[in-house]
Order: structure tokens, then C-alpha cells, then sequence
């Protein structure tokens, strides 16, 4: 009955596309509105109704449409393939086309693809090249037709029934159009909403392919984060195990390159933070200090986790200590910005001074510097770490003579929490854990007390710290330098400082000469502190008298080189012209030198200030500074009564450099006796 009834619907169709080739005009009745359209569409592109062959698209273009569409033909054959499964034997072809109308793939009945060459890939099946037809006229209204018989513009196409519906991607873009065409009596209403089913469940699996491309973009990124932060990082499940691990938490933890996924946690870290708590309560935890024990040893770090809602896990950073203080020393200014250019001085005391301190920069030895205070002991400990390899490291230094007595165990090695009343809710480091990689500086080392030289020693020999109040020794990688103006061996024997650590410090010892001794200095410290001052008030360098100079020599400077700078900038600050005088100097200076401030100048001369770097000194220079290192060494050998040990602690020099002079100058200890 269907068939009769569109057999007498094909012969009323029939007769208005003759009449519309023959004059244009059709009865609206009869032919569709969107089929008329698509007439008037066809003729005003020029196409033959009676004589029209496809367009075939050049092999080099094609081959560019296919790479382009590759995703729409991949999934597109497999939806054809089930759809040609229910209609097969029907006589029948199902076209996939671009949204150009260019056919990509086709499949069929074999007869009806042998006796259908104008349905091969490549040719196009546009509207402005074949008229009204499913393709050209789906895509033209980016809707689903079914076109019959002679509706089709062409009179080559009479035979077919087309049902074709577009595919877009999932922005809603045209892609894309899926046709069935069958011989127009065998055709059904139900042949499109099939076709259009199918076109669907192409653009569904689009959608999904696409959505899955952006998940897995996503995790790429999601992955190159990972690895891109410099903190260890991993993300655990509700049971603790770990769900993902980036390399530099395996690293810290100790896991293997293909290790940590779906393993728990605490297979890893056997104690120091309770996360199964953290998920349990829900709440997260900053920038927590947490000493880590693992399967291979500790970890000391700073531990941040907070709950991943969905999955009720956590995510977890994990950030080695010493990095982080390294960080904070670099920017707090724990760093040593002085060298071995900055110490000014051309005596061969200070010469020696400075070449055993090149030594130790360029190892990790510990080191003692013995001086007077205001020799420069500070400087020197900078200059050594600036001379070796670690100079990138930080530099911490802490006078253990200015620390309350009981404080300093807490400063230097740190404190857990709840050690004492005050503390810091999560503990806090002390110096040796901020300095680790780089040096200590423990200036006047003499003035620690017993009960904090105990735990000294145990960081010297183990290389590991415990902070006041915990169990767990954390290593620290610190080179020692130490400094005292005090006599340790004097302290030993008062029972005031323990030798073995004594020993334990002084590997390499660098004696600082006092001022008063240091051959040529004076003069070259003087004029080096008279420009700096200068430079700093915008002042012209004055010129200094020649009594001035003499005054200074004979000065005995028990403050030394500080006690010198001092001196010279109080001088610049009150001299009223452009020299300075002896009435400038301090009245501590005029009455050693023997004359009282304000007393006349007699054949005052004036000189300028040396340089700060003197290569050689006159013949007569020389011979009077010879005169006052002799002078020196016959008093302080007078004042031990020929002891050669304290005359040289006191001297600031090596025993043996004391014998060495003593013969240069044919002098006779026992005449002191």
C-alpha cells in the first residue's frame, strides 16, 4: 500500500519538475518548500538538470581533506559498517562526505557500488555541482532531508531515495554529513531517523574522544606539574596509599623510578607525621618542621597536606629543610660578604695570617683564629668562606659570649616542640641547622659554657644535631670556624673549657698579630680607614702630620684595628682644617706619645696618608718599625719573666716565630728569668 501510495505521490512530483525545468513554476502543494528552494538554489548555480557529471577533486587536495578529517572517516567507518549490517542486500550505499560535500567513504551492496563509479571518494556532492541531493542539500541546510525520486534536481539521481543527516564536533561546528541512498520504491520514513541515529552516535563519539583528549591533556599537564615543581609531591587515598609521586618525592622517600604508585604510604615513611589522622579530622597542615623517619634513615623537612575532597586523600608537599633555610639565609642576609681583597695589611705577620686562612677556605677543616679582640677575626672567618667551595652556602655566625647561658643550647642546636614553656608550637631549628652546607662562625668560643661544649663535640664528631628536647638526630653538613681572645689552654686548665673539644676545633690554627706588632700596617690601616671615612661624609682627604704618625706608632692600641678606625674617623669628625694634627687624636694617644694635647708643634711636617696597599717601605721606616718589634717582644718577655710560651700567646705569634726573632735580634731569654 505504501508503495502505490508513493507511486502515485513520485508521478505528481515527476510532472512539476518538468514543468519547473520547463518554465520555473511549480504547484506548492505538491513539491516540498525546502525541495523548491533548493530547485531555485540549483539553477541559479548554473547546473544541467538533464546532463551533469560530480566534481572530482584533484588527488593532491584530497589527500590534504583526508588527513584533515582523519578522525571523522576513523570514527565514522565503524557506526557506517553497523548500519550497513541491518540494511545489506537492500541495494543500497552509505556515503560519509565532508562538511564540503566531498565524499571521504563509502560502502554498499558490491553490485550497487560497480554500477555506482559517480559515488567514488573525492567527488564532490555540493549543491552548486549536482543540484538538490542529500548531501549537497543536508549540508547546505545543516539538517537532517530525505529527498525522493524526483526531487532530486538531477534527472540521473530520479531512481534514488537519499536520507542524510549532518555530524558536527562538539562546539557544534559542521563537519560533516552521513547519506543512505537506496532505489526510491524501496525507501522508508524510518530510513532517515536511522541515518540521523547513526550521524548522532558519530558526533557522540566525537564528543567523547574529544573530552577524553582534554582529560588526557589535562593530566599531561597535570603530570608535567608535577615533575616541573621543585618540592616532592604525591597525592594518597583515604587507605594512604600513594595515588600519585612525582621523581623528586621517590627521591626524597627513597622509592625506586617505578615505585610508589598504589603502595601505602607508610611502607615508606614509618613515622614523624600521623596522616591518617590529617584525613580523619579533615583539616590541613602549613609548612609543618617534621623530621620524616624512613626505611633508609631521616629526613628533616617541611611537610604541607591538605584533604582532596572527592576522593577524602590528601595531597601532600614535601620540602627538604636545609633547602628552605638555605633560601631564608640567602635572603635574611646570613651570608659572608667580605674576602681575602678586604683585609688590609702588607706585614709579614699578617701575610702568614693570611696564607694558612687560604688553606683552610679551601677545605672543610675546622678552624681556631686566635687574636686579641679588634684584630679582625670576623673578617678573616668571612674571607675564609668566601675562599672555598663553600661560598654559595650559608654563612651564620653567633658570638657565644652574648648569648644568656641558658639560650645558647636552644640557638645553636635548635629546640622540638613543647621543650620548654614559650616554644614554638612546631619546634624551631637552631644556627647549626641553618647553616648547614655552608659554615658556623662561633666567635669567642671561650665564653661557651660546659654544658653546651658537650653537645659542641657531639655535632663535631657525628656530623648530626638533636635539638634541645628531641629524640632525633638530624645530620648537618657544617665546616667549623671558631674564635677566642682568650687563652684555651689557660681554660683547660681551669677546668673552663673541655680539651677534647679543644682538640676537636683546632685542626688549623691562624694566630691574628695585634696591631701594635704587625710591621708597616699602622701606617697603611690608617690611610685606608682616612679614605673610607672621607668617601663616607663626601670630605677631601686631609693631610695627616708627621707627628701624627709618630704618635700612632707609639701608641700600644689594645683596642687594635677597630680601636685605629675609631680614631681616625673621630679625627676626620673634629679636625677643623684640611690636615690633622695631634691635637686631633684622642687624649689616651697624646699622653703615651709624651705630649699633652695642646702643647706648641715644633718642625711639624705634614705627609700624606699611605695607600692601602704599600709594596715597600723606606730604608729608615723599616729600621724604626725593627726597633718597635724588638721593643715589643723585651717587654713582653720582661713582663713573663722569659716564659716563651705566654710571651708568645701574648705577642700573637707562633712560638716558633718568637724564637725566630729572638735570634734576629740577638736577644737573651733568660736574662728575664
Amino acid at each position: 500500500m505504501m508503495k502505490n501510495k508513493w507511486s502515485i505521490l513520485q508521478d505528481e512530483i515527476a510532472g512539476q519538475w518538468q514543468r519547473f525545468c520547463a518554465d520555473g513554476e511549480v504547484d506548492r502543494g505538491v513539491i516540498r518548500d525546502f525541495i523548491l528552494e533548493s530547485w531555485l538554489r540549483s539553477r541559479h548555480h548554473g547546473v544541467d538538470p538533464l546532463n551533469v557529471e560530480g566534481h572530482q577533486v584533484d588527488e593532491k587536495a584530497f589527500s590534504a581533506i583526508l588527513s584533515a578529517r582523519h578522525n571523522l572517516i576513523r570514527i565514522g567507518l565503524p557506526v557506517i559498517e553497523k548500519l550497513f549490517a541491518f540494511i545489506k542486500g537492500s541495494r543500497s550505499i552509505i556515503i560519509l562526505a565532508d562538511e564540503n560535500g566531498i565524499i571521504l567513504n563509502r560502502t554498499g551492496d558490491p553490485e550497487y557500488l560497480t554500477n555506482s563509479k559517480s559515488y567514488e571518494p573525492g567527488i564532490e556532492y555540493s549543491e552548486r555541482t549536482v543540484g538538490t541531493n542529500g548531501i549537497g542539500t543536508c549540508i547546505f541546510l545543516d539538517q537532517p532531508v530525505q529527498i525522493w525520486a524526483e526531487e532530486h534536481y538531477c534527472k540521473r539521481n530520479h531512481e534514488l531515495c537519499c536520507a542524510a543527516a549532518p555530524i558536527h564536533d562538539p562546539q557544534g561546528k559542521l563537519v560533516g554529513c552521513l547519506n543512505l541512498s537506496c532505489l526510491w520504491d524501496t525507501g522508508h520514513t524510518h530510513t532517515l531517523g536511522m541515518v540521523a541515529a547513526a550521524a548522532n552516535a558519530i558526533e557522540q563519539q566525537i564528543r567523547i574522544e574529544s573530552v577524553l583528549e582534554n582529560k588526557i591533556e589535562l593530566l599531561q599537564e597535570k603530570q608535567g606539574i608535577f615533575e616541573l615543581i621543585s618540592d616532592g609531591l604525591l597525592t594518597i587515598d583515604r587507605t594512604g596509599k600513594i595515588t600519585d609521586i612525582n621523581e623528586q618525592a621517590r627521591r626524597m622517600l627513597g622509592i625506586g623510578a617505578d615505585g610508589g604508585r598504589g603502595e601505602p604510604l607508610e611502607r615508606h615513611i614509618l613515622s614523624g607525621v600521623n596522616f591518617q589522622a590529617i584525613i580523619e579530622h579533615g583539616s590541613s597542615i602549613y609548612d609543618q618542621d617534621a623530621t620524616l623517619k624512613l626505611v633508609g634513615g631521616v629526613l628533616p623537612c617541611i611537610i604541607s597536606a591538605t584533604p582532596i575532597a572527592k576522593s577524602a586523600g590528601l595531597v601532600i608537599t614535601i620540602r627538604e629543610a636545609k633547602t628552605i633555610r638555605r633560601m631564608v639565609n640567602r635572603y635574611a642576609g646570613s651570608r659572608a660578604i667580605l674576602t681575602f681583597d678586604d683585609i688590609v695589611g702588607v706585614s709579614p705577620q699578617l701575610m702568614e695570617s693570611i696564607r694558612l686562612a687560604k688553606i683552610a677556605g679551601k677545605s672543610s677543616t675546622n678552624t681556631l683564629i686566635l687574636g686579641e679582640s679588634g684584630t679582625g677575626k670576623e673578617i678573616f672567618a668571612q674571607a675564609i668562606h668566601n675562599g672555598g667551595n663553600r661560598k654559595n652556602g650559608p654563612f651564620v655566625a653567633i658570638n657565644c659570649g652574648a648569648l644568656p647561658r641558658d639560650l645558647i643550647q636552644s640557638e645553636l642546636f635548635g629546640y622540638a616542640e613543647g621543650a620548654f614553656t614559650g616554644a614554638k608550637k612546631q619546634g624551631n631549628p637552631g644556627k647549626f641547622e641553618l647553616a648547614d652546607g655552608g659554615t658556623i662562625f662561633l666567635d669567642e668560643i671561650g665564653e661557651m659554657p660546659l654544658s653546651a661544649q658537650v653537645n659542641l663535640l657531639r655535632v663535631v664528631e657525628n656530623k648530626e644535631v638533636v635539638r634541645v628536647g628531641d629524640q632525633h638526630a638530624r645530620p648537618v653538613d657544617v665546616r667549623i670556624i671558631a674564635a677566642t681572645n682568650r687563652s684555651l689552654m689557660q681554660a683547660i686548665v681551669e677546668k673552663t673549657f673541655r680539651e677534647d673539644l679543644y682538640y676537636r676545633l683546632n685542626v688549623l690554627t691562624i694566630n691574628l698579630p695585634p696591631l701594635r706588632l704587625r710591621t708597616g700596617d699602622l701606617e697603611v690601616l690608617a690611610g685606608h680607614f682616612l679614605q673610607k671615612v672621607c668617601r663616607a661624609t663626601g670630605r677631601a682627604v686631609p693631610a695627616i702630620a708627621g707627628e701624627v704618625y709618630a704618635a700612632l706608632r707609639r701608641y700600644s692600641w689594645p683596642g687594635n684595628i677597630r680601636e685605629l678606625e675609631n680614631v681616625i674617623e673621630r679625627a676626620v669628625n673634629i679636625s677643623p682644617g684640611s690636615s690633622i694634627g695631634i691635637d686631633d687624636l684622642s687624649r689616651d694617644i697624646t699622653l703615651q706619645s709624651g705630649r699633652s694635647v695642646g702643647e706648641p708643634d715644633v718642625g711639624m711636617t705634614m705627609v700624606s696618608p699611605l695607600p692601602a696597599k704599600v709594596g715597600h717601605l723606606a730604608c729608615d721606616e723599616r729600621e724604626s718599625l725593627q726597633d718597635g718589634e724588638r721593643a715589643a717582644i723585651l717587654r713582653s718577655l720582661s713582663g713573663n719573666r722569659g716564659n716563651m710560651r705566654r710571651s708568645a700567646a701574648d705577642l700573637g705569634i707562633a712560638r716558633s716565630t718568637l724564637y725566630e726573632k729572638i735570634r734576629k735580634f740577638g736577644i737573651d731569654p733568660g736574662r728575664h728569668r
